[in-house]
């Protein structure tokens, strides 16, 4: 197997707790935070100009409430 070098690896610059909007100039994105589900610091993109969310592994076949978007938030 090969093996792929990543050359220099940095900490994310941006952190949150709470939802937080991206303006790129042409679009936004709106980074919600999720309960966890697969790690800590689970997070869907909604991309609100394409009518697209991003959930990753949120929405899986058999899982409980717990791990799908938005549960237990008012």
């Amino acid at each position: 197997m090969e093996s792929i070098s990543l050359g220099n690896t940095a900490w994310p610059v941006l952190t949150f707790e709470a939802p937080v909007a991206i303006d790129l100039g042409s679009q936004i994105l709106e980074l919600i935070t999720q309960e966890p589900a697969h790690t800590d610091g689970d997070v869907a993109i909604w991309l609100p100009s394409a009518n697209v969310l991003v959930m990753g592994g949120f929405a899986t076949p058999g899982a409980s409430r717990r791990g799908q978007l938005g549960a237990g938030k008012a």
